[in-house]
């Protein structure tokens, strides 16, 4: 009996996946890339890891609306020896996402957040690759701005697809960050 059930309730699981058209959530894994000189005096321009979390609240017409966050990091060593420079730059949004049913597989989006970007300095000797921080020699700073993103997402198979965004964010007077990430994209 219980092996029924359990057949049953598997089937219906993968069967509710197979139906559904719409998926609420998306899970991100992207590559980000500074495009200009505005980080911090143009110290970071190639990023580790962006990781996001999407979630469609509202399905209209052919537009979803939901909310997003990502958080991205980066890593520098301004002198190989003494100084190493991490940054996590976290980024909440409200977004857009429009479904053109001529190109049911492109999906470009738009988004509107706050970024915030946390720095973390150390100061140091460097032994055998590991930073050997200095007390004095630590400093946290933390900034923020306005988000604006734009972007396009590709299905490649069911529920998989690759995608491409720009990020630009404000950092107050007149001085701005851009990021272009490219990435892939599970909906669930």
């Amino acid at each position: 009996m219980h092996r029924k059930l359990l057949l049953v309730l598997l089937f219906l699981l993968a069967t509710s996946n197979t139906f559904c058209q719409y998926k609420k959530f998306s899970l991100e894994a992207n590559y980000p890339y500074a495009t200009d000189k505005n980080i911090i005096d143009d110290r970071i321009r190639n990023g580790v890891i962006d990781i996001g979390l999407k979630y469609r609240f509202l399905d209209v017409q052919h537009i979803a609306l939901g909310a997003s966050i990502n958080s991205g990091f980066y890593r520098d060593n301004i002198d190989s020896n003494t100084i190493e420079v991490n940054y996590t730059l976290l980024q909440p949004r409200l977004f857009g996402e429009l479904s053109i049913p001529a190109l049911e597989s492109l999906r470009p989006s738009l988004g509107l957040g706050y970024s915030i970007l946390f720095t973390n300095t150390k100061l140091g000797t460097r032994l055998d690759d590991e930073l050997s921080p200095n007390p004095s020699g630590e400093n946290n700073e933390t900034n923020g701005g306005i988000n604006i993103a734009g972007g396009v997402a590709i299905e490649i198979i069911s529920n998989l697809y690759i995608h491409i965004q720009y990020d630009w964010i404000s950092r107050g007077s007149g001085s701005s960050i851009k990021i272009v990430k490219a990435g892939v994209g599970v909906n669930f």
